[in-house]
């Protein structure tokens, strides 16, 4: 009898075992839900590959503050009209809008509350500049990924709200800001002065529908990990991405790059490259197929990509063969050289990237380690 209930018990597990596993394949056919899924799938592994689970939550939103700062970047005159996060990451483009919504829409995925915030100089009643702030432990932190800043309170050391920041603008106690990201910078405080208001609430804008598609992507993803994640984007691009044009093939690559499937991004992008008509953009796949590079361990061989990058952003002149001049920072192909270097034992070279560069990657980890270790990354 009691052998019976649990071969029954069995045959429940697996039978609900075998629905959590098909029921999202079979919502591949609803083009909505699919994307939904595989959105949810890049965001959950893009959390498994940058965070650390057993850090701080503050010291988690601050790796997801370097993660934002090294995948998207402001680029003169290119307007960005969408709000979808992952098209962001996946274009790397971003205004400080996009990078703060990024922020807050990874934290919700590590069960971190969060919004933005629309800030303006005051007397000025249009947002001139967006900022996220996240909730941990009742309190309140500010962090804002386009102008890289962090302020925190010279007398608690803890860091500080939007709200905080304020409150020390209009009494003018600018020596008790602190920027540990850039130290020393304090430029755009008064863009505090003015009244703000919290916009872009992601966690409290999702509908019934859609919470239950995330659910189902969540679960998915926790039993049956990457390899669910893999097979599930396979058969989401044979259903939907199946494209061979150099953009659509941009795409598929990155979104292999941003889930961890480097080997697959590399062939991806080499395809991009060596398509007969030339890409729109082929110095971001030149810096993304360096940057996947990188994380294969494949050092020589992103030095070569990056240095080609190099070559390109400074010799080819505009609108040359329909391609426009990428629109990559400098300052990016630099921190991953530095990276490169090291991880060859070139120290020298390393710092020669470094020296060239305002942000250095090493720099920025050890800063972010130093500043936000034992009591600032617990709420007081």
């Amino acid at each position: 009898m009691r052998t019976s209930i649990y071969w029954k018990a069995a045959g429940v597990c697996l039978a609900g075992a075998l629905l959590l596993l098909t029921a999202p394949f079979m919502l591949l056919l609803r083009p909505a839900s699919a994307a939904a899924i595989h959105k949810e799938l890049v965001y959950l592994s893009l959390i498994d590959r940058y965070i650390r689970p057993g850090d701080a939550p503050l010291q988690q939103v601050y790796d997801l503050f370097t993660f934002t700062r090294m995948h998207e970047f402001m680029y003169k005159g290119y307007p960005v009209i969408d709000k979808d996060p992952l098209n962001d990451l996946v274009r790397g483009i971003g205004w400080c809008d996009q990078q703060a919504n990024l922020i807050v829409t990874l934290a919700q995925r590590l069960g971190i509350k969060g919004h933005i915030l629309a800030l303006h100089r005051k007397g000025v009643s249009v947002s001139q500049h967006s900022v996220a702030e996240v909730e941990i432990g009742g309190r309140w932190f500010m962090f804002d990924p386009s102008l890289a800043r962090i302020y925190r309170n010279r007398s608690t050391g803890s860091v500080m709200s939007a709200r905080e920041i304020q409150d020390a603008v209009t009494a003018g106690r600018f020596s008790d800001l602190i920027n540990i990201v850039e130290p020393g910078e304090q430029a755009g405080l008064d863009l505090y002065a003015g009244p703000f208001r919290p916009f872009g609430v992601n966690y409290n804008q999702i509908g019934v529908l859609r919470a239950l598609v995330r659910s189902l992507a969540r679960l998915d993803h926790r039993l049956f990990g990457r390899l669910f994640t893999r097979v599930y984007q396979d058969a989401y691009f044979a259903l939907y991405d199946r494209g061979r044009a150099p953009d659509d093939l941009y795409r598929r690559a990155k979104l292999y790059y941003l889930t961890g499937r480097y080997e697959k991004a590399d062939a991806t992008f080499a395809e991009v490259l060596a398509a007969p008509k030339p890409f729109w953009d082929r110095g971001s796949a030149l810096l993304w197929r360096g940057v996947n590079l990188y994380r294969m361990h494949r050092y020589p061989e992103s030095l070569r990509t990056l240095e080609e990058l190099r070559s390109y952003v400074n010799g080819i002149p505009p609108r040359q063969g329909g391609v426009d001049v990428p629109r990559v920072g400098t300052f990016v192909i630099n921190l991953y050289q530095e990276l490169n270097c090291f991880a060859l034992g070139r120290p020298r070279e390393a710092k020669r990237y470094a020296a060239e560069n305002q942000e250095s990657i090493l720099y920025r980890k050890w800063i972010a380690r130093k500043l936000l270790a034992n009591s600032l990354i617990q709420p007081s």
